[in-house]
This record gives structure tokens, sequence and C-alpha cells, in this order.
């Protein structure tokens, strides 16, 4: 990714604490190869977002073997052009990588998707209640609330995923390499969109 980081390295934990608000200017991101703790409480959630109302930040940026544990927390603003998610989480190739857990989280007016999970990454089993609203707010090539490989697709919490500028989520196609299931979630799964060199789903 392009762009200015701040990078928690691999071995360091950086803790984000209840009721805390952080301000990502235009053009960073936060990349975690350590371990990302940020959970708020139903009364004190934690919030990141934009620094200029006009300009999106880019991500927090989960790598593996990196982790996030983010709980009652709100997403709003990101997911500029180089990253095109604001939460963008990337595995290893290999199913199946877990590098987040999300609980209660909001992540919303993203310019791109809401969530991105990449080189087959998924959320953790633990995940619950996450909401995805007004993702693809300027980007007409990433409209959609989340997009994912196909080995991902079972990881997806309950929660909502429409209000967004396409609400589908979008599904790269390939080899299902490990048992996979596909529940309701309350909108279409899509694989590939107009114009996509992806799409296929190879049984």
């Amino acid at each position: 990714s392009s762009g200015q980081a701040l990078v928690v390295l691999v071995g360091v934990t950086l803790t984000i604490a209840p009721c805390a608000e952080v301000r990502i200017p235009a053009n960073m991101y936060l990349q975690v190869d350590g371990t990302l703790i940020a959970r708020g409480t139903p009364l004190q959630r934690i919030t990141v977002h934009r620094n200029n109302a006009t300009q999106a930040f880019q991500s927090i940026w989960v790598r593996s073997p990196g982790f996030a544990d983010l709980a009652f927390l709100d997403l709003d603003g990101g997911g500029a052009a180089s990253s095109n998610a604001a939460l963008l989480v990337e595995g290893v190739d290999l199913p199946n990588v877990l590098p987040a857990k999300v609980d209660h989280v909001k992540i919303t007016g993203s310019a791109g998707y809401g969530l991105r999970l990449t080189r087959l990454a998924g959320l953790a089993a633990a995940s619950r209640d996450l909401v995805i609203s007004g993702a693809g707010a300027t980007s007409a090539t990433a409209p959609f609330p989340m997009r994912l490989m196909v080995n991902a697709v079972g990881t997806i919490p309950v929660g909502s995923y429409t209000g967004n500028a396409s609400d589908f989520l979008q599904v790269e196609g390939g080899v299902v390499a490990a048992d996979v299931t596909f529940h309701d979630r309350g909108v279409l799964f899509l694989f590939g969109s107009a114009g996509a060199t992806f799409g296929v789903l190879q049984v």
C-alpha cells in the first residue's frame, strides 16, 4: 500500500482504550503486523475517523501474523483509493488464517469497500454484530460493503450490510480449498462484478 503509515511491529501491542477518539489524516493508514487491541464498551465506544471531513484516510491494515481485536468501535471515513477498504485484513494464502475479530463494530462512510479480506484471510469465530453502511461513497469500482475470497465466506458474522452504494457481498472466485458455508446474512453474494476477471467458483 502507498501513503504514510503508523506501523505496529511484530511482537508489539498497541492498545486503544475505551472512549478514545483517533483521527487519521488523509493518505495515512495504520499497519498492524503485531497486535491491535481496541475494545470499547457499550457505553464507551471507540471512534476512529478521518481528520479532514472531506478527505478519506486509507485503512486499518491487519497483516497476518498480526492480529486485531476490535470491539464497540466506530470506524468512519476510510477506504481511500490506494487501499480501497476502511478495514483491510490480509492473510498468507493458506486457508484459513483469521487475523481479526470484530464485535459490535460499525464501519461507515468508506470511500471504497467497508471491509476487504484478502489472501484467504477470514474473521475470527467470535466475531459478531458487524455493521457496514455507506461503503462505496466515492469509488465506483469498490461500491460494496465487503470483498473477500470464497474460502472466507463462512467467517462473515451476523450483522447488517445494507445502505451502501451496492448491497452485495463481493466474492472472488477460485478453488474451494476448505469447507465453506454460505450463511444468510441478509444480502446477496455476488461472484465478481461487471467487467471483472474473476467470478468463477472452481470445485
